[in-house]
C-alpha cells in the first residue's frame, strides 16, 4: 500500500477489526470510485490505473506469502506493471487459491 490512499485503506482495515499486512509501494494505491444509477440501478466503475511497483517490492509480497503460508490465497486483479507476467502463477503455484484476474496473467 503506498501514498495517501494507502495509509487510509491502513486505517480503515484497522477500524473495521481487520489484520493487515501491507506491503509498503512507492506508488499511490489506486482507487474505484463505483456510481450507482437511481434511475435504473445500473453500475458504473471507473478504475484508475495501479501503481508500478518494482522488483524490490514485488520480491517482499512474495516473501510475505511464503513466510505467512495461507491456507488460501486470494488474488485479484490484473497484475500491477513492473510485476513478472507469471507473477500470479508463482503466487498461487501449490496452495489453494482463488484467482480472479484475465489475460495472459490468468
Amino acid at each position: 500500500a503506498g501514498g495517501p490512499t494507502g495509509s487510509a485503506l491502513a486505517v480503515e482495515l484497522g477500524a473495521a477489526g481487520l489484520a493487515a499486512e501491507l506491503v509498503p509501494i512507492g506508488g499511490e494505491t489506486r482507487r474505484t470510485t463505483t456510481v450507482l444509477s437511481a434511475v435504473d440501478g445500473s453500475v458504473t466503475l471507473f478504475n484508475e490505473p495501479g501503481p508500478a511497483v518494482t522488483a524490490m517490492e514485488w520480491a517482499l509480497l512474495t516473501e510475505r506469502v511464503r513466510r505467512r503460508d495461507p491456507e488460501v490465497l486470494v488474488c485479484s486483479g490484473s497484475l500491477p506493471p513492473g510485476a513478472p507476467p507469471d507473477g500470479y502463477a508463482r503466487l498461487i503455484e501449490g496452495r489453494k487459491s482463488v484467482l480472479d484476474t484475465s489475460g495472459p496473467a490468468l
